[in-house]
């Protein structure tokens, strides 16, 4: 999967409408598009183990949350000109807020002082999700790289795990957009933010992060991945926090972080 993402400024003018009669023209009202490709410098990757489509509606449902509370913690919710927010996140965490509490899914609408510029290459893994129709329940495992050996400290310890929980209403889970069905190659509809809400009537009910919360629960599920992962790295029980041996150099991103699955577009139900 040697697909570069790199996300630059896309300036979506409003298109003016002139409507002509009697020799005077009038322009029509005009409504500006939301740019769907802030200039972040960070990309997201996800895999999941067989038996979990990343693709499906579920698996989306996590996947939009996860990354627009990422998108949220770096630029806040509509603070920045040039950083919308993430289409549809408001309304399914609830409100905003500026509480530091990190064990609720408003640590995630938290407004930052300045935008995040740092490049990075975020790898999410979705270890474990159930569903009913009406309640999903996931636990989402990570890890982060950095330009910087020295500012990749998520890695001493990897405690990057959230606990994800969303619920709806609505008698349909709704559908799922159009999936990104080749991970080497990028979409030429692809954008950044999606250009349709995600969550629909799907409500945030929580997104508890094991290293925020300190919570070992929340991690345990990770512990064989992250071992993968980094197959060096030591569990000292019972933690289930791995840490890396002494003298470990820490890696830096690859030239070639992905951004998958992108967001394409919403499902179309004809």
């Amino acid at each position: 999967m040697a697909r570069a993402r790199c996300f630059a400024v896309l300036a979506l003018a409003a298109v003016t409408l002139v409507a002509c009669g009697g020799g005077d023209s009038t322009p029509a009202d005009t409504t500006a598009q939301p740019n769907l490709d802030p200039p972040v410098r960070y990309t997201t990757e996800w895999t999941a183990p067989d038996g979990i489509d990343l693709l499906g509606r579920t698996g989306e449902l996590v996947r939009a949350s996860v990354e627009s509370g990422d998108y949220a913690l770096a630029f806040g919710v509509g603070k920045f000109a040039d950083f919308p927010q993430f289409p549809g996140y408001l309304e399914a965490i609830g409100a905003p807020s500026e509480s530091n509490s990190r064990y609720t899914p408003y640590y995630y609408a938290r407004s930052p002082e300045k935008p995040d510029t740092n490049e990075w290459a975020q790898y999410y893994h979705l270890a474990r999700v159930t569903t009913d129709g009406k309640n999903i329940d996931a636990t989402v495992c990570g890890y982060g790289l950095g330009d910087n050996p020295a500012k990749n400290y998520n890695l001493s310890p990897i405690k990057d795990a959230i606990h994800v929980q969303l619920s709806t209403t609505a008698d349909s889970p709704g559908l799922p957009g159009i999936p990104d069905a080749d991970p080497a190659a990028s979409d030429p509809r692809a954008h950044f933010l999606p250009s349709w809400n995600v969550f629909g009537d799907w409500k945030i009910d929580g997104m508890v992060h094991a290293a925020y919360s300190d919570n070992g629960a929340v991690a345990e599920p990770c512990f064989d991945w992250w071992a993968a992962q980094f197959p060096t790295f030591v569990r000292t029980e019972p933690s289930p926090y791995l840490y890396p041996p002494e003298g470990y150099v820490f890696p830096t991103l690859p030239a070639d972080h992905l951004q998958y699955p992108e967001w394409i577009g919403p499902a179309d139900p004809s």
